[in-house]
């Protein structure tokens, strides 16, 4: 038996010509796998190995044709192993996992933006309302005192006037003195002559007329149609008959004024604006979105065409139903 060492340790020269290849049997294979892992030079060895050895043999001369080691798939078992990690770790990535954090700073972000364009729409809205209400010439209480001290002026009596006016005055323009004169002398005929019937508290009607800003001064003409809208303030009724009373008015302005017997859209647009411009409108109905929502809503105050138009739309959010006579 030939050991390995003792091969190596011989320099035996390679014969190129005239070589036979004998294989080994395998107990001395065996023997010489013995000798090769017990060499210090393969000491550090771990892993087993599969061996080949190839021998070329001459009497008296031999020569390694080859010697080869070649490692067990361990390698590439553990290569694949890394392989299959990384696509599983691949496969678990989570877009809202890994950007929790990000995704939180926006929706906080985004609550924080939409609470401050809340608020600063709040403020606009009530501010522009405390400016009208600040505008009126008449408050609410106001309004009642003067029509508790007038309950001798109900709407049969404001009808009276109205035809009373019309007829005096068929073109629809009169002075604020003139007005009033007749306003007198139909609650002293419907009084039965009483020489004290008069229009109560009359201060506040002038108030609301000379703060119009269809007044001028007093020899200047305005509507009638626009101060009889101004005395309803003081007509002592309920809302509904209070309504009512303004309808039969809308119909004798368009008929006589303008030759309609009816009441069409640019009639009521006239009067809404007639109302709110006398103090018998709510505030909140005469503010009006203006503008794009975004970034942040505007408001004015609304005339009558964008008040009707907005009472008109089943879909529109902001309908009021109390938009009615005050």
């Amino acid at each position: 038996m030939i050991s390995i060492s003792r091969l190596l340790s011989r320099n035996y020269r390679p014969i190129s010509s005239q070589l036979t290849s004998k294989s080994f049997p395998t107990k001395p294979l065996s023997t010489l796998q013995s000798s090769l892992f017990s060499s210090p030079r393969f000491s550090t060895v771990s892993q087993p190995f599969k061996h080949t050895l190839h021998l070329t043999y001459k009497p008296k001369h031999l020569c390694i044709r080859s010697l080869s080691t070649t490692s067990s798939s361990s390698t590439t078992t553990t290569t694949q192993k890394n392989n299959e990690k990384e696509e599983k770790v691949k496969e678990d990535d989570n877009i809202f996992l890994d950007n929790l954090g990000k995704i939180f700073g926006m929706v906080i972000l985004s609550i924080i933006l939409a609470v401050v364009r809340s608020s600063r729409q709040s403020t606009l809205r009530t501010n522009l309302r405390d400016t009208i209400e600040s505008n009126t010439p008449l408050d609410p209480l106001e309004i009642e005192d003067i029509r508790q001290a007038n309950v001798e002026f109900t709407t049969e009596v404001y009808g009276k006037v109205v035809e009373r006016l019309y007829d005096n005055f068929p073109d629809g323009e009169c002075r604020y003195g003139d007005f009033i004169r007749v306003v007198i002398s139909v609650m002293k005929d419907s009084a039965g002559s009483d020489p004290s019937a008069t229009l109560q508290m009359g201060h506040y009607l002038d108030r609301v007329i000379f703060k119009s800003s269809k007044f001028k001064d007093s020899e200047s003409l305005m509507n009638v149609g626009m101060m009889l809208t101004a005395l309803n303030v003081g007509v002592y009724g309920t809302v509904e008959s209070r309504i009512d009373a303004m309808y039969d008015l809308a119909i004798m302005d368009n008929r006589v004024v303008r030759g309609k017997d009816f009441v069409d859209s640019e009639c009521v647009e006239r009067f809404i604006d007639w109302l709110g411009e006398t103090c018998q409108l709510p505030a909140d109905v005469r503010v009006m979105e203006v503008g794009s929502p975004y970034p942040i809503q505007n408001y004015g105050v609304g005339t009558g065409k964008d008040i009707l138009r907005r009472l008109r739309n089943p879909e529109d959010k902001n309908k009021k139903d109390e938009a009615r006579v005050a």
